[in-house]
């Protein structure tokens, strides 16, 4: 972990050493060495996306998955974005993963509720 100064110095930085640095932590801390079945969780955002360019530019020979989790609430040029990416990009290792509908309103899971009583009643 870094602190906020750390990362304060770590922005002022040069373009190649940011590169650099997400190169080695793609590659070794939370990356291809850490997980035995790596994906990539892609929403069509700028972040994913530079994520996903930097892997397949510097790691053309790893095997991943790709998966858009399409809420249902994306724009129509978001949605389209992320799935003429996916299929340029990432071809038959490009998923869309779509939310199931609720059988009944309300909250879907437990957790959920509890952190909406906890913050309505604070």
């Amino acid at each position: 972990y870094k602190s906020f100064t750390e990362i304060h110095q770590e922005q002022q930085m040069p373009l190649g050493y940011k590169i650099d640095a997400a190169k080695e932590a793609i590659r070794e801390d939370c990356g291809f060495q850490a997980y035995l079945r790596p994906a990539l969780a892609f929403s069509g955002g700028k972040d994913s996306t530079v994520l996903w360019h930097l892997i397949r530019t510097h790691f053309p020979e790893k095997d991943y998955k790709i998966i858009f989790g399409n809420t249902g609430v994306e724009f129509p040029e978001s949605l389209s974005f992320a799935r003429q990416l996916g299929k340029e990009w990432g071809g038959d290792r490009f998923y869309e993963a779509r939310p199931g509908k609720l059988e009944e309103d309300g909250l879907k899971y437990e957790a959920q509720q509890e952190v909406l009583n906890y913050l309505v009643s604070h």
